[in-house]
């Protein structure tokens, strides 16, 4: 008998024993339910926690200015408006679990044969590059590119918004057939929370390239409205979360994934 071949016999071996020991293990499955109202409670709670703590935390730090140690990084740290705290990972885990809530959806309403299936996975898409945007800051890149072939002031002042709105009304005409397919609820609930989320992204930087451009960004006024602009994102997506997962009950109810070993006779390629 050769290396190889006595080599081969202990690895069959192996598996021989590791799939006896697999076929005697019973694995009981295991299963997560989504409540909706529980869904909400989270998610409002966050929402509140962010913004409160962030207010206070920055009025403090404005009006006392204190020394304590590690104070700096507390603020930083829960700072809505700086892109490497907590409150922007958790918006991009917002806007990621909406890109995945879309997609579900897309998934079953292409299974059920509606043609608005591609609408729901456009919108799974455009979450997925807001995800990625919101820590890349591509807009903001986008808005300096703009800047330096404009002199932009005032309302403009982050010239990003002008792009910005652009896309943002034509995406809103383009999905208006896709809106007047839904119930009323859940079209009701998308325009709200698109409203809310686009009241924080374009209007409140409108509001605050405005001080921005007069007063500067390190005064109470800027970081004041810069928080607001933070909360109606993240509450915004809060909304939509809401909305999103009432309609996957109603379309989808359970959705299984399983982790299985493949027979190697069918998983080896001929």
């Amino acid at each position: 008998m050769t290396v190889t071949s006595a080599t081969r016999d202990a690895d069959q071996a192996s598996k021989d024993t590791f799939d006896g020991i697999v076929r005697e293990v019973e694995i009981a499955p295991s299963e997560l339910v989504i409540q909706p109202d529980l869904a909400a409670r989270f998610l409002f709670s966050a929402v509140v926690f962010l913004g409160v703590t962030d207010i206070v935390l920055q009025t403090i730090d404005a009006t006392l200015s204190p020394s304590i140690p590690g104070w700096v990084q507390v603020v930083k740290m829960f700072d809505l408006d700086r892109e490497f705290s907590f409150p922007t990972w958790y918006s991009i885990m917002l806007l990621m679990a909406a890109s995945v809530l879309f997609g579900l959806i897309a998934w079953a309403t292409r299974r059920a044969a509606n043609p608005m299936w591609k609408h729901w996975g456009a919108l799974c898409l455009i979450f997925a590059t807001l995800s990625v945007d919101e820590q890349v800051l591509a807009h903001e890149s986008i808005g300096e590119i703009i800047g330096d072939k404009i002199t932009t002031d005032g309302i403009f002042y982050f010239a990003w918004v002008i792009p910005g709105a652009a896309a943002a009304g034509l995406i809103g005409l383009a999905f208006v057939p896709f809106l007047r397919s839904l119930s009323p609820w859940t079209r009701n609930g998308l325009i709200l929370a698109g409203a809310v989320y686009l009241t924080g992204a374009l209007g409140m930087e409108t509001a605050s390239g405005v001080v921005a451009g007069g007063e500067g960004i390190d005064n109470l006024l800027y970081a004041t409205l810069a928080s607001i602009e933070e909360i109606l994102e993240i509450l915004g997506i809060s909304l939509l979360l809401i909305v999103l997962i009432t309609e996957a009950c109603q379309r989808i109810r359970s959705f299984t994934v399983s982790f299985d070993r493949r027979d190697e006779t069918r998983a080896t390629p001929r």
